[in-house]
C-alpha cells in the first residue's frame, strides 16, 4: 500500500494497522489502537482519514500544544494539498510559525463563531487539529450555540488520558462532540494510578461502549521483535545516605543566588551523570513535578558535573522547558538539543514539566539517550518506573531516595532481561 505522495511509502505494520482500522470502521462507529511510541502511529491518522473521510470534515484531538505541530508536519509528508482547509484550534497563536509547517495555509483560532464558519463554509475536506482542552471549551461551544456540523471522523490521541471522569471524557459523547466516528489511539491502553496507601490501580480502555472494539494493537515488546524500536535499559543509580554525607563532607557548598542545593539534590545528579557517561548516554530529558524543581535542576546541573572524577567528568549544558514556553521556543530548545555533539564529553540536558511525557518525537534519532524522573514526594516505585513510555531510547530511571531495598525487585518485575541479570 503506497500513500497519496510518492515521497513516503508505509511499513508493512503500518499497513496492517490501516486496513484493521478502515475494516472496523465500515463496521462500527467506534474503534481503537495501540501502537508503540515511536512506531509511526501519528502519521496513520492521515492516511486513515484519507481512506474513510477523503472528502469530509475530520477533527484530530491532541493532549497538548506541542502535539499540534508534531501531528500536522507528519500528515503534510503525504501531501499539503489532500489536507483541505487546515485549522489549528489551540491558545497558542504562534504555532503556525513553526518551521516545520512552512508552506502550510492554516488559521489559528479559539473562537466558536470563527470555528463555525470555516469549517461549514470550506468547499471541500477539512482538516481540523485541536488540543483536548480547546475540543471541550470552543469546538463544543461551537456545537452547541453555532450549529457547528458534525464530524465525518474524530481521531482522539493518547486517548487513555479520557479514560475516567474528568473533563475530557466529554469527547466521548455525541451531545457534546458530535461525530459519524471515532478512532481512538494510544501507546499505553492501562495506566497506573496513585492511591492510599502506595498501592496502584488500573484504569483501562476496555469499554467497548466508550472506545469501540480493538482495530490493532502493536506493543512495544512486539515491536522491538520486529525491529522497529531499539531495545532499553532501565538503570536505577541508588543513592545511599552514607554517599549523600560523604559527597556534602567533602565537597563546598554548592549555591543558586544565597541558597545552598540540599545534599540529596546534589547527589542525585551526580548518580544520574554518572550512569550516563557509563551507558554512553550524551543526552538527557529530566522529568519533575514542578517548575521550581525543574529549574533548580538545569541551574546546579553544571555545578553538580564539576565534582565528577577524572573517570566520570562531562561538559554538561542545560536548558529547561514548561507549558509557558511558546511553540517556538520549545522548537528552539528542541534543535539544540538534538544538535550534533563537539565532543564525547559533552552531555545536553533539557529538564521539563510533564511537558514531554507522550507523544515526544525528537529522540527518536538519537541513539544513546536517558530519561530521568525526579520522583515526587510519596511516589512509589512500581508508579516511577511505569512512567516511562519511550521505548525507541535507552532509558535512565533515576529513585533518589536514600535506602529504598525494594527498587531492583520492581525493576525485576518489569524486566524480564533483568530477572535474568540478577
Amino acid at each position: 500500500m503506497e500513500t497519496s505522495s510518492a515521497v513516503f511509502t508505509l511499513w508493512p505494520h503500518q499497513i496492517e494497522a490501516v486496513e484493521a482500522a478502515a475494516k472496523q470502521l465500515t463496521l462500527h462507529d467506534r474503534v481503537h489502537d495501540i501502537l508503540a511510541c515511536g512506531t509511526g502511529k501519528t502519521i496513520l491518522g492521515r492516511v486513515v482519514a484519507d481512506t474513510v473521510a477523503p472528502n469530509g470534515r475530520t477533527l484530530a484531538v491532541v493532549p497538548r500544544i506541542n502535539l499540534i505541530t508534531q501531528t500536522l508536519h507528519d500528515y503534510q509528508r503525504l501531501d499539503d494539498a489532500g489536507l483541505g482547509r487546515v485549522l489549528i484550534i489551540c491558545s497558542d497563536p504562534s504555532v503556525a510559525r513553526d518551521p516545520r509547517l512552512a508552506g502550510l495555509d492554516t488559521v489559528v483560532t479559539t473562537d466558536p463563531a470563527a470555528i463555525t464558519r470555516l469549517v461549514s463554509d470550506a468547499p471541500g475536506r477539512v482538516t481540523v487539529v485541536a488540543t483536548y482542552d480547546s475540543t471541550c471549551e470552543a469546538v463544543m461551544t461551537a456545537h452547541a450555540s453555532h450549529a457547528l456540523p458534525a464530524w465525518d471522523l474524530v481521531q482522539l490521541d493518547e486517548a487513555h488520558h479520557t479514560v475516567g471522569t474528568g473533563a475530557w471524557t466529554r469527547v466521548h459523547s455525541d451531545a457534546h462532540l458530535p461525530a459519524r466516528r471515532r478512532r481512538y489511539t494510544t501507546a499505553t491502553a492501562k495506566l497506573l494510578t496513585a492511591r492510599r496507601g502506595g498501592d496502584t490501580e488500573a484504569a483501562s480502555m476496555n469499554d467497548p461502549a466508550v472506545f469501540g472494539v480493538r482495530g490493532y494493537e502493536l506493543g512495544f515488546h512486539a515491536a522491538i521483535r520486529r525491529g522497529l524500536l531499539a531495545p532499553f535499559r532501565v538503570v536505577v543509580p541508588v543513592v545511599t545516605d552514607s554517599q549523600v554525607h560523604d559527597l556534602w563532607d567533602r565537597s563546598a557548598p554548592v549555591r543558586v543566588g544565597r541558597a545552598a542545593v540540599s545534599a540529596d539534590v546534589l547527589a542525585a545528579q551526580i548518580a544520574a551523570l554518572k550512569a550516563m557517561r557509563e551507558f554512553g548516554a550524551h543526552r538527557a530529558l529530566s522529568f519533575h513535578p514542578r517548575v521550581a524543581a525543574a529549574r533548580l535542576w538545569t541551574a546546579v546541573l553544571p555545578q553538580a558535573a564539576a565534582l565528577l572524577d577524572g573517570e566520570h567528568r562531562v561538559d554538561v549544558a542545560a536548558r529547561h522547558l514548561n507549558s509557558t514556553h511558546r511553540a517556538t521556543q520549545r522548537t528552539a530548545a528542541l534543535d539544540w538539543f538534538s544538535a550534533p555533539l563537539a565532543s564525547p564529553a559533552q552531555v545536553r540536558v533539557l529538564t521539563n514539566v510533564r511537558l514531554f511525557r507522550e507523544g515526544f518525537w525528537t529522540l527518536h534519532r538519537l541513539r544513546h539517550s536517558a530519561l530521568t524522573h525526579d520522583a515526587e514526594d510519596g511516589t512509589s516505585t512500581p508508579m516511577l518506573l511505569a512512567r516511562s513510555r519511550h521505548a525507541s531510547v535507552r532509558s535512565l530511571k533515576r529513585y533518589a531516595r536514600p535506602g529504598v531495598d525494594s527498587v531492583a525487585r520492581h525493576v525485576a518485575e518489569r524486566d524480564p532481561a533483568a530477572r535474568r541479570r540478577t
